[in-house]
């Protein structure tokens, strides 16, 4: 678990860059913020107000880009629509009994 603006043994706060893709994270949802990994060697983008661990997506780039915007956005979608079709599953189940 990551906290906001702490260095850790492996963690490195990014608090700006050249795009400032870290302000624009913000300004999708204020409580993301972005640490770079040591021993990656990968930006990581980690959500404050998330239950359990903070990482919310390890980017595949290797630079701070328009790029990590658009994956924080996809993956924010594919994990809400899986949830959603996990709620919907288990509603199935508790009302009909079966899938």
């Amino acid at each position: 678990m990551a906290r906001e603006g702490e260095y850790t043994r492996t963690l490195i706060p990014v608090t700006g860059d050249v795009c400032d893709i870290t302000g624009r994270l913000k300004e999708m949802d204020t409580g993301y913020f972005v640490m770079y990994n040591r021993e990656s060697g990968k930006f990581e983008v980690h959500h404050r107000e998330q239950i359990g661990d903070t990482l919310a997506c390890e980017l595949p780039f290797p630079q701070l880009d328009a790029r990590a915007l658009a994956w924080v956005r996809e993956t924010s979608v594919q994990r809400a629509e899986a949830l959603f079709e996990e709620l919907l599953r288990q509603d199935r189940q508790m009302i009909c009994g079966k899938e």
